[in-house]
């Protein structure tokens, strides 16, 4: 499999993303952007600025059921609706990657994807890319949990006092409880919440007195219904409690904030989206089947309340 070097700068547009219009020939491409969760009009704005007018976009498609982890629906999606599309962009997690990946012969240009982490067998072996994959941003997702774990650990927590809220629902969700499991702590599923928000508070009220400090999976539902799951956790804290969010995403500007407790460490989604426009912006001159430009992580930042 052919791999292209490529750097992605978040600060400033490399000189190889200006030389990309003078590679494109024939009619400007399409791009079809496919989410599992519902995506805002500024994360559009931001791939819509990474892209740079460089391709024309479809009306994305998004907020389809991925209950169960089930790609079906995604699937369908894709399928109904790949034909005038060069280029198919994911977004919202792993699952709308694989229904992707199942859907590849089909692809006029090859996928790109924002995920939260490199794809992993049940060995947490890398697993190669199809011929159809150009590349992906990368969040970082669960591999950041012991990053936010040690933050508690310096509130003065111990491990045992940490408990991890993860999604059940979601495809990462057991490659990042086999990494939790790797340094300890507590691993507390959302078994009742899932993808029903209205069970996040008794997820909460049931933790334990023993635990006094929660890291929030980076699961992408927990993300789209993030009011509900902030205000859940906000009512749980209180002196020597702490809640530690996957994302920037969570200071929740347009909605009730979290609480004094509350950290955010994780990547800025808005310049996340802007990378993968910059990443599909990339990939449409790439032809040969086998083209692959890389995985791109994004950089975690802090916010504390």
């Amino acid at each position: 499999m052919a791999k292209i070097k490529l750097d992605i700068d978040t600060d400033s547009t490399p000189d190889h993303f200006d030389r990309i219009e003078n590679m494109r020939l024939g009619p400007k491409p399409k791009v079809l952007f496919i989410s599992s969760i519902k995506l805002t009009t500024t994360l559009l704005t931001q791939f819509s600025n990474g892209l740079s007018g460089e391709a024309d976009q479809l009306t994305p498609i998004d907020a389809l059921n991925y209950a169960g982890g089930s790609t079906t629906a995604i699937e369908t999606a894709i399928q109904n609706n790949h034909g005038p599309a060069h280029l198919l962009v994911t977004a919202g997690g792993l699952v709308s990657h694989l229904a992707a990946k199942k859907k590849g012969s089909i692809h006029m240009k090859g996928y790109v994807s924002l995920m939260g982490s490199v794809p992993v067998d049940n060995n947490d072996q890398e697993l190669s890319p199809d011929s159809y994959f150009r590349g992906a941003i990368i969040l970082g997702s669960y591999e950041s949990n012991f990053e936010r774990a040690q933050i508690l650990q310096d509130k003065g927590l111990s491990l045992a006092q940490i408990a991890l809220l993860t999604n059940s629902n979601s495809n990462m969700n057991a490659a990042e409880v086999r990494n939790w499991g790797k340094f300890g702590g507590q691993n507390v599923t959302a078994v009742t919440g899932n993808n029903a928000p209205a069970n996040w508070q008794t997820d909460f009220s049931n933790l334990g007195g023993g635990i006094n400090g929660v890291v929030i999976s980076a699961d992408p539902f927990f993300q789209q219904e993030k009011a509900t799951l902030i205000a859940a956790a906000n009512s749980w804290l209180q002196a020597g409690r702490y809640v530690i969010y996957p994302s920037l995403a969570f200071a929740n500007t347009e909605g009730t904030p979290p609480n004094a407790g509350s950290i955010l460490y994780g990547p800025d989604l808005n310049n996340a989206y802007m990378l993968l426009g910059q990443l599909a912006r990339a990939s449409l001159p790439l032809k040969k089947d086998g083209d692959f430009v890389g995985y791109w992580p994004v950089k975690d930042k802090r916010r504390n309340y």
